[in-house]
């Protein structure tokens, strides 16, 4: 055999291992996960364990809205004002649903299967061929597109910094169509991508997408349709009892309602008080103290009004002041730790929360990625090479948020805090907190009122923040006037 064929035949050989090798990595499937490790529900799966699969179709079931006011459009997607975000999750279906059960895994329903480059460059979906909208027509790659299209131009800003690495969107067939990414750094991007509800291009090129779109009824692909509208007061939805997705493992157990009306209401109080007196059937109630005196009278008496407590099982969102080290007040870890100790988070659960909450320990609540105890041996091997780096706490002690007894006085924080703030530099002067420099703490944060205060008791509620605890000197909360602190609202703290 001649060099030159042996050479070819090596290239060859190697070019075929390559593409074997690809094609193990990169092979579609029926999920995608964070980190690619397995899914919960393996391909075939017959439907998530937290439903009813032999749950009974019918009925109806009227709820008011989480929204307070009148809705001025049912587009959910752009921000001209109120909007019905219930067509997002009913009328238009995803590429792929995400499970409630797991942190964040999505499993196929518009896309039949879905594969991820192995590192992280892009990724391509597969239509499934029954997927249809509501007049009849196949939902496509050209529909897919078209709805990136809009939702990174004319929908929400929210939308562009989700999707801004996307670098190019490529239709590769009818029913196939790929994403690839500017770069492999945002591990969300694909399932972000994945959770994209479907809209009709052949619907919505005709209508103002980016100012609403009025009233009228969309054209979904979904399991349900709006049925009837009450401008600005009321939504009737009605389930699609021949939708192609209906027997699909991610529908299974779900959508059984036949009829689902959203009302919208002026004013909290308003709602409460036309739940008690039967005017719909349904209220999620976002306040502690509301829950707990809120609801009174023969309703809740003779049981015809029920309360109940759900409690979250799955990962949430963190909730909290996050310090902003862009600001040097705040990069010295003294201070923001002096900051801690004077939110006095016991007495106003106690006070202002009805004791309904408790105080999140992580940024990754209810997650396997929460640090509940002390690194195990395989995150040391991680961690000793950042001794140093690190506070040193890292290694010897289980994070615990400061805690009080809940009867408001905190003289022992309020000690503890000053010494670390004289520690970083900050002293009284003058009836106010400064450095070196001169420059005052208070007129950076928006936190402090007077310093001298700090070794008294706090005397009650803020003026401008009823119900908070002005330990004079103590944390007062202004997020909308701190310049220093972005205060993030995510999902509400978790509830007992």
């Amino acid at each position: 055999m001649s060099r030159l064929n042996r050479f070819l035949r090596r290239l060859l050989l190697g070019v075929a291992l390559c593409s074997g090798w690809q094609s193990v990595l990169a092979t579609p499937t029926h999920a995608l996960t964070v980190y690619g490790e397995a899914p919960k529900y393996p391909a075939g799966f017959q439907h998530f364990d937290y439903v009813n699969p032999n749950a009974p179709k019918g009925g109806s079931l009227s709820r008011s809205a989480e929204e307070i006011g009148q809705f001025n459009y049912l587009n959910p997607y752009v921000d001209q004002g109120i909007n019905v975000v219930q067509v997002d999750t009913w009328v238009y279906s995803p590429l792929a649903y995400r499970s409630l059960d797991e942190p964040y895994t999505v499993y196929g329903l518009i896309a039949e299967k879905m594969e991820m480059d192995p590192n992280g460059l892009w990724i391509r979906f597969f239509l499934n061929p029954k997927a249809r909208f509501e007049d009849g027509k196949p939902v496509t790659a050209e529909d897919v597109r078209y709805t990136f299209e809009l939702m990174t131009t004319k929908a929400s800003f929210s939308y562009r910094p989700m999707f801004a690495d996307v670098k190019q969107v490529t239709i590769e067939g009818p029913l196939q169509i790929r994403f690839d990414f500017k770069n492999n750094l945002n591990r969300m991007l694909a399932l972000d991508i994945a959770s994209l509800h479907i809209l009709p291009e052949h619907w919505w090129k005709t209508r103002d997408f980016a100012n609403g779109g009025g009233f009228e009824p969309p054209l979904g692909n979904g399991p349900y349709r709006v049925a009837k509208v009450d401008a600005g007061r009321s939504v009737v939805f009605e389930r699609v009892k021949d939708w192609w997705g209906k027997d699909l493992p991610v529908s299974h157990g779900l959508y059984n309602f036949d009829t689902l009306t959203v009302n919208y209401y002026g004013d909290t109080e308003i709602a409460r008080q036309l739940l008690q007196a039967g005017m719909f059937d349904y209220n999620r109630e976002f306040s502690s103290s509301g829950f707990v005196v809120g609801y009174s009278g023969p309703a809740i008496d003779d049981g015809r009004l029920q309360k109940r407590i759900l409690a979250r099982q799955r990962p949430v969102a963190a909730q909290g002041f996050v310090f902003n080290l862009d600001n040097p007040i705040f990069k010295d870890r003294r201070v923001r730790e002096a900051l801690s100790l004077l939110w006095d988070f016991d007495w106003i659960n106690r006070r202002v929360m009805r004791n309904f909450y408790v105080r999140e320990q992580s940024y990754f609540p209810k997650s396997d990625m929460a640090a509940t105890e002390l690194p195990t041996p395989a995150e040391l091997k991680i961690l000793e090479p950042l001794r140093g780096q690190v506070p040193d706490e890292v290694f010897t002690t289980v994070y615990q948020p400061p805690k009080t007894d809940g009867s408001g006085y905190i003289r022992d924080k309020q000690l503890q805090a000053l010494k670390l703030l004289a520690e970083a530099g900050w002293h009284p002067k003058n009836n106010k907190l400064v450095n070196a420099d001169g420059v005052q703490l208070s007129r950076w944060s928006g936190w402090f009122r007077s310093p001298d205060s700090a070794l008294q008791t706090h005397a009650g509620a803020d003026r401008h923040h009823p119900g908070f605890p002005a330990h004079r000197f103590g944390a007062v909360h202004q997020p909308a006037q701190c310049a220093g602190l972005r205060h993030d609202r995510g999902q509400p703290a978790e509830k007992r």
